[in-house]
């Protein structure tokens, strides 16, 4: 019951216990959407996204809740999970959540899986950090020996 947090919403009716998780995507991510992994290699998306990103540094990470489909907090959204919902609380201990202390979801793009931007996690072998609004590309490709 790690991962069991207690979710009320905003007119105070108990939606059941879940675990979190949070999902993240990058902008132009999406162009895993045409094919399949058998189809293309991790790197050859790497090679297609980083053509598709030109000169820009800072790329924005977005995030949502997945278990109930909202936008996570704190990220600049106009309306977040905490718009309709009141803060977790733990459902043992009722200690509200830390949000940075949420598992955020893993991607691969390979022979068994094709997630949606998984090829950052196969080709970088990184995954961002809980609720981090941007990714410096220039470091990101350096500390993966691609640049």
């Amino acid at each position: 019951m790690e991962n069991s947090w207690k979710i009320v919403d905003r007119r105070g009716e108990d939606r059941g216990i879940h675990s979190l998780e949070l999902e993240w995507w990058v902008n132009w991510e999406s162009i895993t959407d045409d094919y399949y992994q058998s189809e293309i290699s991790a790197q050859e998306l790497m090679s297609m996204w980083l053509k598709k990103m030109g000169d820009e540094e800072n790329v924005k990470i977005s995030w949502m809740v997945s278990s109930v489909s909202e936008s996570a907090p704190f990220t600049g959204e106009d309306e977040d999970f905490l718009s309709f919902y009141r803060w977790p609380e733990h459902a043992v201990t009722g200690e509200r959540l830390n949000w940075l202390t949420l598992p955020v979801q893993d991607k691969a793009w390979n022979d068994t899986r094709a997630d949606k931007g998984g090829f950052f996690q196969e080709v970088l072998g990184w995954k961002p950090s809980p609720l981090q609004r941007t990714l410096h590309l220039p470091t990101l490709l350096s500390a993966a020996g691609l640049r």
